[in-house]
């Protein structure tokens, strides 16, 4: 690394540090710096995101039971 790219990552660091939801940001071999997500955070957003998921499935299948309404005039 030169001496921009670890300026930059310092910088970065600086930033992230006031920032408690992230993790320490590393460059990888391609050139990309990445900030990780806290693992905690990370498992928390996916589990709501599947009960999200799941509430709407049930939802789905509880309107393809109901009885359709007939739309014609008796």
């Amino acid at each position: 690394m030169d001496e921009s790219e670890i300026d930059l990552i310092r910088q970065v660091t600086n930033i992230v540090s006031k920032f408690g939801d992230y993790e320490v940001p590393y460059q990888r071999t391609d050139g990309d710096i990445v900030i990780p997500l806290n693992p905690l955070l990370k498992k928390n957003r996916e589990s709501h995101r599947r009960f999200a998921e799941a509430m709407r499935n049930m939802m789905d299948n509880d309107l393809k039971l109901q009885k359709k309404k007939s739309k014609s005039w008796v």
